[in-house]
């Protein structure tokens, strides 16, 4: 049986572009090319591959946006919305365009992890209790609040043994991407439980700060999609909506806590395993039936 064809256009390391892990093209229910103009199935236009649709030929055409509203300083979202008469499927997570546009998008989760190659993505035993991997980036109002965070916790050490801190800005871990992109996964996968706040919070807008957690069978403390249940066992998760709640749970962890999870967790790191890639759970879920 001949395999469909993707076209992609406008990301030419979707499939190798490190950190990420999208998992490899050879392993999708379709073929994969690049910017091929002419006698394509299906396209994908990805970032500002947007701008660029009406110089393909493709008997469908999918834009994929992946960016939160605060840094699409590209005015994407602005474009799609006046140009959408030339896409047949928006995929995207944002609320604001799935109400604006809703016959034509494809609500789509971000998802995406750092921990790979695959084998790297286990159930790990856990011999620390809790982690928090942040930045010092303030760009938006969640990120303001994750900073405070740390900043409490640096302020209160000694009344959190047990929290490893990690992170640019005050304790970063080795980052070489091309040659070992595993550092994050070194930090995280023997504690049970980590912080993991998203850098916005809408429905169907998760991404590596949860995956990855998963992917090493570690619980996340989460701030995040308010919608998160649909798609994991929120058995396997601490859901947190202020920075008191955090403050809160990390004071009750426990490992027994952690083990008496366990089912949620490895229900949660196999869900995980459909998130790695925006392209393959669009195509799966609303396009690959529909030509």
């Amino acid at each position: 049986m001949t395999r469909e064809v993707v076209n992609i256009v406008g990301y030419d390391t979707w499939y190798s572009e490190r950190p990420w892990c999208r998992g490899l093209s050879q392993n999708k229910n379709f073929d994969v090319v690049h910017n091929q103009k002419h006698n394509n199935q299906i396209s994908y236009f990805i970032r500002d591959g947007i701008y660029e649709s009406d110089n393909y030929e493709s008997d469908i055409k999918v834009a994929l946006l992946t960016e939160c509203r605060p840094f699409d300083i590209q005015g994407r979202y602005k474009y799609i919305l006046e140009n959408e008469s030339k896409f047949d499927y928006i995929v995207t997570y944002d609320d604001e365009l799935i109400r604006a546009l809703p016959e034509k998008t494809c609500p789509t989760p971000e998802g995406g992890t750092w921990i790979w190659p695959e084998e790297r993505q286990q159930l790990y035993p856990k011999t620390k209790l809790c982690s928090y991997v942040v930045s010092d980036k303030m760009q938006t109002s969640e990120q303001k609040m994750r900073v405070d965070l740390l900043r409490t916790f640096y302020k209160f050490k000694n009344h959190f043994p047990d929290l490893g801190l990690y992170g640019r800005g005050h304790n970063p871990f080795p980052e070489d991407h091309d040659n070992d992109y595993d550092q994050k996964c070194k930090i995280i996968k023997d504690y049970a439980f980590s912080i993991a706040m998203e850098n916005w919070i809408q429905d169907n807008y998760f991404s590596e700060k949860i995956m990855d957690c998963f992917m090493v069978g570690t619980v996340p403390i989460y701030f995040g999609a308010r919608d998160i249940g649909k798609y994991f066992n929120t058995d396997g998760i601490i859901i947190v909506k202020t920075k008191q709640d955090i403050l809160d749970e990390v004071s009750k962890l426990s490992f027994d806590r952690y083990n008496s999870m366990l089912p949620a967790i490895k229900e949660n790191f196999n869900l995980a395993k459909r998130h790695y890639d925006t392209v393959s759970f669009s195509y799966d879920r609303y396009i690959k039936d529909e030509q």
